[in-house]
C-alpha cells in the first residue's frame, strides 16, 4: 500500500478507464483547482473511507455524476462531504450500487443550495434500510426525484416528512421501485408536493407494501400521470376507493394496479352528485374530469375485484 499526494492544479478525477480498482481511502482533499469529479471513483470497489471537504477544496466543482458509483465496499460518508458543492444543480447516480452503504448524514446535502435534480442518487444501495428525515430538507430547490432510491431493496421505511420542504417537486418517476421490503407508505408523504405531475413508477414492484393511504395523492391535484405506480404489488389487499378523488387532471392510468393480484373490493371511484365515477368512466364526465389518453391494464389480473369484469371503456384504452 503507498500513500500518493497530488499537489499542483489538478481540475479533473475519473475513474472510467482505470485497469484496476485500487484506492482505498481519500484521506484529506487539497486545493487543486478541482472542478469535475464526475466518476472520480466509479468502480473503485475497494474504497472504504473518504474524507470531508474541510477547506472548499470541491468550491469550484460543477459536477458529481457518479462520483462513488459501484464503490461497493464503501459503507458511509462524512456529513460534509459535500459542503461546499454550491454550484451544482444536478446529480446522477451519485452513490449508486454502493452495496455497503448503510448510514446517510441527515446534512449530506444541506448546503447545495441549488440542486434541483437527483436522479438515481442510491440507486441499487442494498444496505439502506431507512432513511434521513431531515435529508432533503434544505433543498427547496429540487425538482426531480427520480429512481433516486430505485432497487434499494432493504429500504424499509420511509420517513413522513421526507419531502415535506421541497415544494417545488414536479417528478416521482420510480423513486422507490423495486424496494421489496417496503411494507408501508406515510400517508402524508406526498402532502406538501402541489406541483408534483409526474408519480410513474413510483412504488412499482414493491412486492410487500400492504397498504395505500387514501390520503397519499389528496394534495397532488396537478397530478397527471399514475402509469404503473402500483404495478406488481402483490401483498396489496384493497385499494381506497377514494384514492383519487382530488386528481382529476391524470391522463395516464396505463399499468396503474398491473398484477396486483391479491387487491379485493371495488376499483377507486369518485362520487359525484349522485353519481359514482370509476377511473374506466371518467371520460363520461368531461365536466369534471380529464380524459385519460392511455388506461390500457390498469386492473390487468386484478381479478378479485368486483368491477373487474365491467371496465367497459372506449376500445384506445385498452384492458
Amino acid at each position: 500500500s503507498y500513500t500518493v499526494r497530488i499537489s499542483n492544479r489538478v481540475t479533473r478525477l475519473n475513474s472510467e478507464n482505470l485497469p484496476a480498482p485500487c484506492i482505498v481511502e481519500v484521506v484529506q482533499w487539497g486545493m487543486t483547482g478541482l472542478n469535475d469529479l464526475n466518476s472520480a471513483f466509479e468502480n473503485n470497489y475497494m474504497l472504504k473511507k473518504v474524507a470531508e471537504d474541510t477547506y472548499g477544496a470541491f468550491s469550484g466543482v460543477y459536477s458529481i455524476d457518479q462520483m462513488f458509483c459501484k464503490c461497493i465496499e464503501l459503507e458511509s460518508v462524512p456529513e460534509r462531504l459535500f459542503d461546499y458543492c454550491r454550484n451544482i444543480s444536478y446529480m446522477y447516480e451519485t452513490f449508486a450500487y454502493c452495496k455497503k452503504l448503510h448510514d446517510i448524514p441527515s446534512g449530506l446535502f444541506a448546503r447545495m443550495e441549488n440542486l434541483d435534480n437527483m436522479d438515481a442518487v442510491f440507486r441499487n444501495c442494498d444496505s439502506l434500510t431507512d432513511i434521513p428525515q431531515d435529508l432533503f430538507v434544505f433543498n427547496t430547490r429540487l425538482k426531480h426525484m427520480n429512481w433516486v432510491f430505485h432497487d434499494c431493496n432493504n429500504l424499509v421505511d420511509i420517513p413522513a416528512t421526507l419531502f415535506r420542504n421541497n415544494y417545488h417537486i414536479e417528478s416521482f418517476y420510480g423513486t422507490f421501485d423495486n424496494c421489496d421490503n417496503l411494507k408501508h407508505i406515510p400517508g402524508s408523504l406526498f402532502s406538501t408536493n402541489s406541483n408534483a405531475r409526474l408519480f410513474e413508477n413510483t412504488f412499482c414492484n414493491c412486492y410487500s407494501l400492504e397498504n395505500i393511504p387514501a390520503e397519499l395523492f389528496r394534495k397532488n391535484r396537478n397530478a397527471n400521470n399514475f402509469n404503473a405506480t402500483f404495478a406488481n404489488c402483490h401483498q396489496l389487499k384493497e385499494i381506497p376507493t377514494d384514492l383519487f378523488d382530488d386528481n382529476r387532471k391524470v391522463i395516464y392510468f396505463r399499468d396503474t394496479f398491473s398484477s396486483c393480484h391479491g387487491v379485493e373490493g371495488e376499483s377507486p371511484y369518485t362520487i359525484i352528485g349522485e353519481v359514482k365515477y370509476h377511473l374506466y368512466e371518467r371520460h363520461l364526465n368531461p365536466d369534471h374530469f380529464a380524459i385519460p389518453i392511455e388506461y390500457y391494464a390498469c386492473f390487468g389480473g386484478c381479478e378479485r375485484l368486483i368491477d373487474y369484469h365491467t371496465e367497459i371503456v372506449p376500445a384506445r384504452w385498452g384492458w
